[in-house]
């Protein structure tokens, strides 16, 4: 259930905590949240953009790196 009292902001810095933290199936699970709740909040799309980039690496590239 997604916390009414958090602002935009407050979800993006919390998912860019996540993502610093490397947490990033957390910071895309908080940004979908914050999303449901604020679908305008451009913040929000671009962290959430920012927070995909490295699953998508990692599933592009894993493969190459198999040996």
């Amino acid at each position: 259930m997604p916390d009414p009292f958090l602002s935009s902001d407050e979800y993006d810095e919390r998912a860019h905590q996540l993502y610093n933290e490397g947490r990033y199936d957390e910071a895309t699970e908080l940004l979908r949240t914050g999303l449901q709740l604020y679908p305008d909040a451009v913040e929000l799309h671009v962290g959430m953009a920012y927070a995909r980039l490295p699953l998508i690496a990692l599933a592009v590239f894993a493969p190459a790196w198999a040996w």
